[in-house]
């Protein structure tokens, strides 16, 4: 199976009708060709209220891979609310797993143990 992919990092916004917050983009991502950047805010993701990052998930899996959808954002620079395209990516990688493996890399990154202070 098949499974749209966005290419960004998102927390929940700080209230309703706020959307989700954008932490991170990948790069080469549908995400980062429409020109989405961290400290957007994310309102609607065709047309459904994405006021959490679960809302935005669900939003996004009811849409086909490689299919076309708008978001309705809006940049730290402007309050001015803007529609943007963007065309899904596709991965055989369900969300779930994929972030099953986000959190494995991080892990695998911090240290095992405190090291030793000096004496």
């Amino acid at each position: 199976k098949a499974y749209p992919v966005v290419g960004l990092e998102i927390v929940d916004g700080p209230g309703p009708s706020t959307g989700v917050r954008v932490v991170s983009v990948l790069p080469s991502s549908p995400a980062q060709q429409a020109g989405i950047a961290p400290g957007d805010r994310l309102l609607t993701f065709n047309e459904h209220p994405t006021d959490t990052r679960a809302a935005f998930m669900a939003a996004a899996l009811q849409s086909l891979p490689n299919s076309t959808v708008t978001l309705q954002r809006i940049t730290p620079s402007s309050s001015k609310v803007q529609l943007v395209s963007l065309v899904l990516g596709s991965s055989t990688v369900s969300p779930a797993a994929a972030q099953q493996l986000r959190a494995a890399s991080k892990r695998s990154l911090q240290p095992q143990h405190e090291p030793t202070p000096w004496r």
